[in-house]
Order: structure tokens, then C-alpha cells, then sequence
């Protein structure tokens, strides 16, 4: 999907990179798409507790420390409590599921209200 767009870029902000390297993570993807794997977000301190969303704040720390803080982007991701302010760009997902029909098509139309 993601060759039908190719001015998309990807930032995991997925537990794996916690125990995966940034070129780890990048060979999950076919080979034509890793260099569109720009980075990983920044991994929060860990509060004691439920803190709700510390992925959305994952996410706008690495916006800021890019210097993308007013480009567009979304997020796909199985836990929608991880946002608060912004979940207008979020599209979720079920984590057993992942990827589907349903999922892919939500993706592919907001991808393509962004250019």
C-alpha cells in the first residue's frame, strides 16, 4: 500500500522499537520501501500506572524534535486510549487483526486527503 504513496514516510512508535534497532525494524519492509522508515519515537518515561496517551505524546516529541511539528501525519495503532488530543489522526486497528480490508481502506483514504 504504502508504494501507492510514495511521499509517505514511516515512524514506528510501536513497542518493538524498544527491543528492536531502527535498522531492525526497517528490514520487516520490503526492500524498496526501508529507506521510508525515517525513525522511531522517543520512548517516555515510564510512570507507574495506567498513563493514557503516552503514545500520543511519543509521537508529538518526535514531530518537535524533527522539526515536523505542523506537517500533516497519522497514526495506525490498536490502542485508541493512547490518544487524546489528536484522535482525529488516528486509525485503528485490532491487534489481532492488524492490517485488513477495513483498516487498509480507512488508511488508504485518509493517505490520499493528504496528498
Amino acid at each position: 500500500m504504502l508504494r501507492n504513496f510514495p511521499r509517505v514516510e514511516v515512524v514506528i512508535s510501536s513497542l518493538w522499537r524498544e527491543h528492536f534497532s531502527l535498522d531492525d525494524l526497517r528490514e520487516l519492509f520490503p526492500a524498496d520501501l526501508r529507506a521510508r522508515v525515517i525513525g522511531v519515537t522517543p520512548i517516555a518515561e515510564r510512570i507507574e500506572g495506567w498513563l493514557p496517551a503516552r503514545r500520543e505524546g511519543e509521537i508529538l516529541d518526535w514531530l518537535e524534535a524533527s522539526g515536523r511539528a505542523a506537517e500533516p501525519w497519522l497514526a495506525l495503532d490498536d490502542s485508541s486510549w493512547q490518544f487524546t488530543q489528536h484522535r482525529d489522526r488516528l486509525i485503528e486497528c485490532v491487534f489481532y487483526d492488524g492490517l485488513d480490508d477495513r483498516v487498509e481502506a480507512l488508511l488508504r483514504e485518509r493517505l490520499a486527503d493528504v496528498g
